[in-house]
């Protein structure tokens, strides 16, 4: 468990972890430079099983996990964050299944927001679909899950600074070409939601999940991707040639034959509409044109086309229509 000036919320995590149905584990926290008092919380537990580090300056996060994963000597590494609560019977399910599971390299869990938001998120199961969700985003709540040590560390696999706040994304898509990723279905895990998590949505982080997944299609494929094509799935220079560039790529992984680890109609669900979608916003009449034209694409999205079909139906209703003004106005 990393803790970067956390008071408010650490002690909490702390003793989520500790009152565990689970008891044979070590608890390593590893202070990142933290300029609060979060130091003095984390030492006032005495318990016996907690490792405590601490980082001389602020290193970030992707360093301190890697000395976390040095630092472990069990079989497997649950990861941890200082805002988050783990219920009582997390670890305890989580190595249950580990164990009977050798073909898996990293399990996740179905977590519960709390604070500001109360949705329940749960992630695929099945691995053929954890994989192909990688071409879209993370398949695994970060601080939920489980991994091999043994795996990470015949592989020399750690958490990269390349990939920044995409990190732990990265790591599970070189993961699932080794071993199975997959999310269990039970919320065991309450994840806190307060304002500082709304710079996930800031363009850096935007910028690194698309260099992941870009790297997800060069696997796919054996090819690099187009500059063109990484741009847009950063989010950057969208235009309509680097729509179809990206249309064009979806079009050949779902065409091609030996692909055991994909999910060919979960894959076409999750992506194909999200690059029509995105055609739509950024080309309003010409896009929802172009997408209900296609016929290939929706080979694989039958669902796609009705609500695109609803979506042009609105648009010429809004376009046409006088809009009635207000007695008086």
């Amino acid at each position: 468990m990393p803790v970067y000036n956390s008071r408010q919320y650490v002690g909490e995590a702390i003793e989520s972890i500790l009152m565990q149905t689970y008891r044979d584990f070590e608890f390593l926290i590893i202070n990142d430079g933290s300029g609060d008092d979060s130091e003095s919380i984390i030492l006032s537990y005495k318990d016996p099983r907690i490792r405590y580090l601490k980082n001389d300056r602020n290193i970030g996060l992707p360093d301190t996990l890697n000395i976390g994963i040095n630092s472990a000597r069990g079989t497997y590494i649950a990861r941890m964050d200082a805002d988050d609560i783990s219920l009582p019977d997390r670890l305890e399910k989580q190595v249950c299944f580990m164990n009977a599971h050798p073909e898996v390299g990293v399990c996740g869990t179905a977590y519960r927001y709390f604070g500001d938001s109360t949705t329940v998120q749960t992630l695929p199961s099945d691995y053929r679909q954890a994989f192909s969700h990688l071409s879209f985003t993370s398949a695994l709540g970060h601080p939920t899950c489980m991994m091999r040590k043994d795996l990470l560390d015949e592989h020399h696999l750690r958490y990269e600074n390349q990939y920044e706040y995409a990190a732990d994304y990265a790591l599970w898509l070189k993961i699932s070409r080794l071993a199975r990723i997959t999310s269990l279905p039970e919320v065991l895990l309450l994840y806190r939601w307060h304002n500082d998590n709304m710079s996930r949505y800031d363009p850096t982080r935007n910028r690194a999940r698309g260099r992941v997944r870009s790297l997800w299609y060069e696997y796919v494929t054996g090819k690099p991707t187009d500059d063109r094509v990484d741009c847009y799935l950063a989010n950057q220079a969208i235009s309509l040639g680097n729509f179809r560039l990206v249309r064009k790529l979806l079009l050949d992984v779902l065409t091609r034959e030996e692909l055991p680890l994909l999910d060919k109609k979960y894959f076409a669900g999750i992506n194909v509409t999200e690059y029509e979608l995105e055609l739509i916003r950024n080309y309003p009449l010409a896009g929802v044109v172009i997408t209900l034209a296609d016929q290939k694409i929706h080979r694989w999205s039958q669902i796609t086309r009705r609500g695109l079909a609803l979506f042009f139906f609105r648009n010429i209703k809004a376009r046409l229509l006088p809009t009635r003004k207000k007695p008086g106005s």
